[in-house]
């Protein structure tokens, strides 16, 4: 299904649109993503191993500051091409079926 939509985006939209559908979701991630640092070196210390924790430069000021970037992206976006916005996500979701079907296979 996403396969078939962006070969559809791709053939008929602008390149400023087909953009703006994927630096919304993009940013998304990436901020989840930053969020992950500081829960992996949570779940290190917890542990009380032995062993060198990941240095992330000027961590968590800088870590912090691209969060809020990322999600600054995303309002940002939202704001100025809403529709754009929309059939981005709509996109992602489009794969979610996908996801529960290849997950229900794999348990079997």
């Amino acid at each position: 299904m996403q396969g078939l939509l962006a070969i559809v985006i791709a053939l008929s939209g602008q390149y400023e649109q087909i953009l703006d559908y994927v630096v919304s979701v993009d940013f998304i991630f990436f901020g989840l993503t930053a969020i992950c640092v500081f829960i992996f070196r949570r779940r290190f210390k917890a542990m009380k191993t032995e062993g060198p924790l990941a240095r992330v430069p000027g961590h968590p000021l800088t870590t912090l500051i691209f969060i809020a970037v990322c999600w600054l992206v995303v309002i940002n976006t939202v704001i100025h091409h809403p529709r754009n916005t929309v059939v981005g996500l709509g996109i992602l979701v489009a794969g979610v079926p996908a996801y529960f079907l290849w997950q229900r296979k794999n348990r079997t």
